[in-house]
């Protein structure tokens, strides 16, 4: 754990200088940071929206089409982020050459890439919850919509959480796929790490690292706060 972890976290700060330059790589480049922040924020927040979804699905009907339907968003997982960038690229230039250069396209990419998170958890959740709470409520004249914002996303909200900030950590390292579709100056934390290694500016890659580390491990932390608490 020494080895693997934390010696490399240490020469991470000591490469970083910690004081000053780190202050000075902050200022310049925190809009690099939101970036990332909020383009991973809004992919964690439609990929938990569509999973739940999904899995919603999958889970209450037949096995054999609940299975296709959990399978297809697997395959997002499975093509390497060049690969997928590549194939948008194509895609956009082809047929909506209007769209590409934008934002949504890094977003759509993220969300074919780590959607399956979202729907893992959520179907996790779903298969162990017991249909008869569901119903229950129905048996009480709760309509669908009521039955899952009453019943099934409390009971599924840890879960939903947890894959929340599962894509969401996904999307702040994500480095491939961002490379090749991302907008002229729109740059994200782990392209300007890419960036400043390739210049051979190893002090300012090193700064940029130690905030992806913080900015990944917030979720974490808070997640894993609200558990101990029983908060979720």
């Amino acid at each position: 754990l020494t080895i693997s972890f934390f010696l490399p976290l240490g020469l991470l700060f000591y490469q970083s200088g910690v004081g000053s330059l780190f202050a000075k790589v902050l200022e310049a480049q925190w809009h690099f940071v939101t970036n990332s922040v909020w383009i991973g924020a809004l992919t964690a927040t439609l990929a938990i929206a569509i999973g739940a979804m999904v899995a919603y699905i999958s889970q209450r009907s037949r096995p054999w089409a609940g299975r296709s339907l959990s399978n297809m968003t697997q395959i997002g997982y499975a093509i390497p982020g060049t690969v997928l960038g590549l194939s948008l690229i194509l895609l956009y230039n082809t047929y909506v050459p209007w769209l590409y250069g934008s934002v949504a396209v890094i977003v759509l990419a993220y969300l074919i890439r780590f959607l399956t998170q979202a729907v893992q958890g959520s179907e996790a959740a779903l298969r162990s919850m017991h249909r008869n709470l569901e119903e229950a409520a129905r048996s009480l004249g709760t309509r669908a919509f009521g039955v899952v914002s009453r019943v099934v996303v409390p009971i599924t909200k840890p879960a939903l959480l947890a894959g929340w900030a599962l894509v969401f950590i996904s999307a702040m390292k994500e480095l491939d796929a961002t490379l090749l579709l991302r907008p002229a100056g729109f740059d994200t934390i782990p392209v300007r790490i890419y960036i400043h290694t390739v210049e051979a500016d190893y002090s300012t890659a090193a700064v940029m690292s130690i905030l992806l580390i913080a900015a990944t491990a917030v979720p974490w932390l808070a997640i894993s706060t609200m558990r101990e608490r029983r908060i979720i």
